[in-house]
């Protein structure tokens, strides 16, 4: 299909290039149909806008399981979410013109009628349009005819205005055909290298060529066709979900299915190309495959195959020989199993996993900047009100801006001051004395951080945790009851960055 520019008129076309807090993602929204929280049905909400982050429980009025996802303004506040049959908003209503979403396609007869969330499982992503506020592209896959390994055939987008009604939002536009074909169900986004726009991919299925879409204030460039570095020509197994992330410096791009392997290959955030792939081959218990997710700092990659969690570390010249097995199903159940299923790095600089079955527990990787064990992956560490289906919102790395110096760095938007830190790691945490017998004084050299900060021994249990930590203020941690040791110190600020220091306790 050739290339095409979709050009929309909205309300509000304002330049507002000096936000800075995109908080898009401080509201996850997930569960099933009504509220009893003694069998744990109900809807969560997942705010982090708090350290740890807050949950609470609604009555929610259709599933969202599968299909789903949410978004919030620049500020953290809720506009709206879908489960990819209708669009709801803060308030739990249907907005205006926002039913039916996908319809007419068979994916939608199969689920939306009986009120469940829409067939596929990272076929959704909703972005804020650029330079506009209270206003959203939610962009869509499509699953036209029933396949048994569920493809979608079409690529949809729709336009939301949260300014319209009051506040209770309107679909100005809905499902516009941008593209058809054999789609993965595999959808991701990442920041252009200008800071403003959007790209938006989607692999096809049996070709070389992923489908790439560029959200702009001018509309929407695509289909524009560039070639993956690995071809994916096979068609994966019923259990074989697919799945595929941007790392959040936005420099690589990872997709991975048990019939296609790992790939893991370079981005270019200007034009658009993909290039210097690495394959890596499973064996046959890697064949369910369920997720990825990078660590903040993008070096680590991890892998849910449905039971077990991998961690790799990308910045080696051999990826496949840093594979390290972080975490695995232990049988607990809640009330149902609780294997493993999909991942996605928080704003609070954690990766949570979502379970299989409506299990209402998140496993957690507290530490996902550290190597191997280090990590620090626990099992249904993190418990829901309500039970959570399968599937964690499709988000792109929101705090994503220019790529500084680029030859696309062209429009004056640039990284935050207060996101960037002259400190090196070790600096960033100062500890003294260390090593400690009795206290040690802990001071937080960030950048406009206000926090949280946790203490983790070697087998990765947590021994201190302080809350409300402030930039540059100093804090006295008694350690003279501590086992003498190694221990790990953690500190997540507000900017969603991980900073570690190790501290020793002798004696």
């Amino acid at each position: 299909m050739k290339q095409i520019i979709i050009q929309f008129s909205l309300s509000i076309l304002i330049p507002v290039y000096g936000w800075s807090q995109h908080k898009n993602d401080y509201n996850w929204i997930m569960g099933t149909n009504g509220l009893d929280l003694a069998h744990k049905y109900g809807g969560t909400k997942l705010s982090f806008s708090s350290f740890p982050p807050d949950t609470s429980s609604f009555y929610l009025p259709t599933e969202m399981a599968i299909d789903i996802t949410s978004i919030s303004d620049s500020s953290g506040v809720l506009q709206f979410y879908t489960n990819g049959c209708k669009i709801l908003n803060a308030k739990h209503k249907v907005i205006e013109n926002g039913d039916k979403l996908n319809y007419p396609s068979e994916g939608y007869d199969d689920a939306c009628q009986y009120n469940l969330s829409y067939t596929l499982y990272r076929g959704i992503i909703a972005l804020p349009v650029p330079t506009t506020d209270k206003q959203y592209f939610l962009f869509h896959l499509q699953q036209d005819f029933t396949h048994p390994i569920q493809f979608p055939q079409s690529v949809l987008y729709s336009v939301i205005d949260m300014s319209a009604n009051n506040g209770d939002g309107a679909v100005l536009k809905k499902n516009i055909l941008l593209d058809k074909g054999i789609f993965y169900d595999m959808l991701a986004s990442v920041k252009h290298g200008n800071g403003r726009d959007w790209w938006i991919a989607v692999p096809l299925v049996g070709s070389d060529d992923i489908g790439m879409y560029l959200l702009s204030p001018a509309g929407i460039e695509g289909p524009i066709y560039k070639n993956a570095p690995v071809a994916w020509q096979g068609q994966p197994n019923i259990f074989d979900r697919c799945f595929a992330v941007f790392s959040p410096d936005g420099k690589k791009y990872a997709r991975f299915s048990g019939l296609n392997d790992l790939n893991v290959s370079s981005f270019d955030r200007c034009s658009g190309e993909f290039g210097n792939a690495v394959t890596i081959t499973f064996p046959t218990e890697m064949i369910w495959t369920t997720g990825l997710a990078f660590s903040p700092n993008s070096r680590f990659l991890y892998v849910v195959t449905g039971r077990k969690v991998y961690q790799f570390d990308t910045w080696e010249n051999d990826i496949k020989a840093s594979k390290v097995l972080v975490g695995a199903v232990d049988g607990f159940m809640a009330p149902f199993g609780t294997s493993p299923y999909q991942p996605l790095l928080a704003p609070d600089g954690r990766i949570y996993i979502s379970c299989t079955d409506g299990a209402y527990v998140l496993h957690t990787i507290h530490n996902p900047d550290a190597k191997g064990l280090d990590c620090h992956f626990v099992n249904h560490d993190f418990y829901l009100p309500t039970g959570n289906g399968f599937c964690l919102p499709n988000y792109p790395n929101f705090r994503l801006y220019d790529w500084a110096e680029s030859p696309c760095d062209t429009i004056g938007i640039n990284t935050p001051n207060d996101t960037l830190c002259s400190f090196s790691s070790e600096e960033k945490i100062l500890l003294t004395p260390n090593p400690a017998s009795d206290f040690t004084l802990i001071t937080a050299h960030h950048c406009n951080i206000k926090g949280m900060m946790s203490v983790y021994n070697l087998i990765g249990q947590l021994v201190y945790e302080l809350y409300g930590i402030d930039t540059g203020k100093t804090y006295d941690i008694d350690v003279s009851l501590w086992p003498t040791g190694i221990y790990m110190v953690v500190v997540r600020g507000e900017g969603k960055k991980v900073w570690t220091s190790k501290l020793v306790v002798a004696r």
